[in-house]
């Protein structure tokens, strides 16, 4: 797994994001968000998997090493629902778009604008208390700014998310210490059945 970027590299991205061309904006923001959302998805793995075990599921060609194949992944086993899911959807379209169309684009491209338009995530999780994300800026009026906002938003979330992930682990192994294998069973059932943790 890749890491992210930290201190004088992470400040110098931000920068890029910023004050840089479209494209570099669009790719930066969306690989920051890949890396999340592989973070998110190793925490439901299970326990004794290798690091290159690991490695052969999330780096290329493996099976989930892509954003789309991350996204409904993540969307199968329950991380989150249709929100997010078609959110990350659009964003892996226009990160394609910036990446793999053979002539310029920018955030003023025609297909870009309407596909950023339809980043809705914000309003949603504005108004989900459990994520803390009450304070979050709107989208912005333009595409690029409803691109970025709107990704450093499922970028927030899937921290959140993380961050619930390993509390819960911990609440669970603490529990589980004097329980008999059915008691286990029934346990690892219910969290595996409960509501998504994102819309």
């Amino acid at each position: 797994m890749s890491t992210l970027p930290e201190g004088k590299e992470l400040e110098a991205a931000w920068n890029d994001i910023n004050q840089g061309a479209d494209t570099t904006a669009a790719l930066i923001v969306s690989a920051w968000l890949d890396r999340h959302l592989e973070k998110a998805i190793n925490l439901n793995l299970v326990k004794n998997l290798s690091k290159s075990e690991v490695n052969e599921l999330f780096e290329y060609p493996g099976p989930i090493s892509s954003l789309s194949s991350k996204t409904r992944v993540a969307y199968a086993i329950g991380m989150f629902g249709r929100v997010t899911r078609d959110n990350l959807i659009e964003v892996t379209k226009i990160r394609n778009l910036f990446a793999h169309t053979p002539t310029p684009v920018d955030f003023g491209t025609p297909e870009i604008v309407v596909a950023c338009k339809r980043l809705r995530v914000i309003e949603v999780y504005k108004d989900m208390p459990h994520l803390g994300l009450h304070h979050i800026p709107d989208a912005g009026a333009t595409a690029r700014s409803q691109y970025i906002e709107s990704s450093v938003a499922m970028i927030l979330a899937l921290m959140v998310y993380q961050q619930e992930c390993i509390n819960k682990q911990e609440l669970t192994d603490a529990l589980l210490q004097n329980r008999s294998p059915e008691q286990k069973l029934a346990d690892a059932m219910s969290i595996h059945t409960s509501k998504p943790f994102l819309p």
